[in-house]
């Protein structure tokens, strides 16, 4: 049974941990939302300049949806309706080659030794050096695109498909070998296999094409533009010209840049927010401690008197605070539980592993902090007036 001496500090204690608590495991889940925003933007490239090619069928846009900023967000077709984009996604991988930068998009392929079809990268023309740590190997050249040379780039992850033969190890990509050429070190933001592509004969090619065309239309964007050397909207605007050639699809570009990837208002707002509620909550973390120590005062001028150290008052200010620090952990607990089922729609045990270490590290930290503040107060109290005064 925990023993509580002190009803009102303990319950002024718990309620300036649990706000301490809730504040710092919302700004770290704010952070952590960011840096997986951040990600999903940025695995496409890790170039310095990097353009996204969006287009649509202009059939298909008629029955379009369009966000707040007047982009299209969703699109209604058959699925049996996709058979028409065929020809316009051959149309669209041939416009892709033969470019001064390196150009490339996400397809779905299978990849011998995986255990379903995933989304590869697949470079269609070659300027800059793809941003990868190559670890063995090296990596792509202009001369392996000019003289249509079928390699590949993989991760040290997909080493295991690789197989051996006298001139080097070959990847199998849709029953298609291709020389491996470097490996690169695995990122968790960066897919596993980037390959050149270039058919070598009409039954393979129609099948990347109809993948492509499944996979990217009727709204297109997956086709990336990316350069290490200077800005590239001249580059990218030539692209889509010689896209827009074809018929029945409307192609655009669209420059990332740092304003991409940049904190939004929204984030700005909530950091403010957080922070001042955190420096509110500090401050009367710092009242309810002047007061523990106001209330404990004679206690501490009898264990000085005594000849105690500050270890042995450190151990009893921790066993009176024991009580409070275990009971704002539980309700951190009870509060971020209710919150996964009622909000956020999870199950209770969908509380992770690095959360409850995340709340017990900080359980401890304030508790050391506290110990810490309250023993550089009791240094303070001048002995031989507080012995006048008892």
């Amino acid at each position: 049974m925990i023993k509580i001496r002190d009803k009102e500090c303990f319950w002024l204690f718990l309620i300036a941990y649990t706000l301490i608590f809730i504040i710092l495991i919302n700004c770290f889940d704010l952070i952590n939302k960011r840096k997986a925003e951040l990600e999903k933007r940025l695995y496409n490239g890790h170039y310095e300049n990097l353009v996204l090619i969006e287009g649509a069928c202009d059939e298909c846009k008629i029955t379009a949806e369009e966000d707040d900023m007047g982009r299209i967000s969703s699109m209604e077709y058959a699925a049996e309706d996709i058979v028409k984009h065929y020809d316009k996604g051959k149309r669209i991988i041939e416009s892709l080659y033969n470019h001064n930068v390196t150009i490339y998009a996400y397809v779905s392929v299978h990849v011998n030794g995986e255990m379903s079809v995933d989304y590869q990268r697949a470079v269609f023309s070659y300027g800059d050096d793809l941003p990868y740590n190559i670890m063995k190997g090296r990596n792509f050249t202009k001369e392996d695109f000019d003289n249509h040379r079928r390699v590949a780039l993989v991760s040290e992850n997909s080493e295991k498909n690789l197989k051996k033969r006298n001139d080097g190890y070959y990847i199998l990509i849709d029953n298609e070998y291709y020389h491996v050429v470097g490996i690169y070190e695995s990122l968790d933001n960066t897919r596993d296999i980037s390959f050149a592509y270039f058919p070598d004969n009409e039954k393979c090619y129609k099948r990347f094409y109809e993948r492509f065309a499944e996979n990217n239309l009727p709204m297109l964007a997956g086709i990336y533009i990316g350069s290490n050397s200077g800005n590239i909207r001249e580059q990218a605007s030539d692209a889509v010209g010689s896209l827009n050639n074809i018929e029945g699809i409307t192609f655009q570009e669209r420059i990332v840049d740092l304003s991409e990837v940049s904190v939004d208002g929204k984030i700005k707002f909530l950091c403010i927010i957080y922070g001042l509620l955190l420096f509110f909550c500090i401050v009367i973390y710092i009242q309810v401690i002047s007061l523990f120590v106001k209330k404990r005062q004679r206690d501490y001028i009898i264990y000085r008197t005594c000849g105690c150290d500050n270890r042995y008052i450190a151990r009893k200010i921790f066993a009176e605070m024991c009580p409070m620090l275990i009971c704002s952990f539980v309700a951190v607990f009870v509060i971020n539980s209710l919150y996964n089922i009622f909000i956020a729609d999870k199950a209770w045990y969908g509380i992770s592993v690095e959360g409850l270490a995340f709340i017990f590290v900080t359980t401890v930290i304030l508790a050391y902090a506290s110990i810490f503040v309250i023993l550089m107060k009791i240094k303070r109290i001048n002995l031989v007036e507080g012995i006048m005064d008892i």
